[in-house]
């Protein structure tokens, strides 16, 4: 910032080749700027911008990633030394566990390592979230299909607490995914009129309360409203 004005100095910028569209912002960790550019993420120091590495999550040669939107999250984990980076494959299912300072892949969830009816749909917009339990990491994340999964954030394996794992919620919780650090809240959208807020249990997989349950709003009560984007949770709104 150079005076009260906020007139802002361009330190450095970046133009992806052949990405002309971005979905999400960028993610800073440690000295590191994190970004997705449709089927790929790319690096860079943050003070010079200069490109680290290109990581693109693809375990199976023949599927290729793509439309993805995912912001990466990036953290440390039990067990392991280096931040790890969470990332997915967009439209082609995968979900990788990156090690954030080198970019070598730690696991894969794919359709080689885990098979396909193991993916359980697309993870365009993703964002993970990373909690302890009983001093295991897990990492969660929601599918296009309406799952919410639990794995291992070290090893990738399902997470052995949650009985039903993946739990489904019918509908894509599309852009969404939060917590208190005991519970998860994911939101579905389908077509604009359906969508609804769900609380799990992040120990155990356990719904503890479903929005549309308990009678009050709900996506077909108030739509069309004044904006669209006003009830449309993929578009980052929430109710309290």
């Amino acid at each position: 910032m150079s005076d009260s004005w906020c007139d802002l100095t361009l330190n450095w910028r970046f133009t992806h080749p052949t990405s002309g569209v971005q979905f999400t912002s960028p993610v800073v960790y440690g000295d590191k700027v994190a970004c997705s550019f449709l089927n790929q993420y790319r690096v860079f120091d943050l003070l010079t911008g200069a490109p680290l590495y290109t990581y693109v999550p693809q375990a199976v040669s023949t599927i290729f990633p793509n439309d993805i939107r995912c912001a990466p999250t990036v953290t440390m984990i039990t067990g392991y030394p280096d931040p790890v980076m969470f990332v997915s494959g967009g439209a082609n299912q995968e979900i990788h566990a990156v090690n954030f300072n080198t970019g070598v892949k730690i696991w894969s969830r794919d359709a080689l390592s885990v098979g396909p009816t193991q993916l359980y749909g697309a993870t365009r917009y993703c964002p993970f979230i990373v909690l302890d339990q009983g001093g295991v990491s897990i990492v969660y994340w929601g599918t296009d299909n309406g799952r919410v999964v639990a794995a291992n954030a070290l090893t990738g394996a399902l997470y052995a607490g949650w009985t039903t794992n993946p739990r489904n919620i019918t509908l894509s919780t599309w852009a969404s995914g939060a917590s208190d650090g005991t519970n998860l809240f994911f939101a579905t959208f389908g077509t604009g009129v359906e969508g609804d807020i769900y609380s799990i249990s992040a120990a155990t997989g356990v719904i503890n309360w479903q929005f549309s349950a308990a009678g009050d709003l709900q996506g077909a009560s108030f739509w069309p409203g004044p904006s669209q984007s006003q009830v449309k949770q993929a578009c980052g709104t929430c109710f309290a």
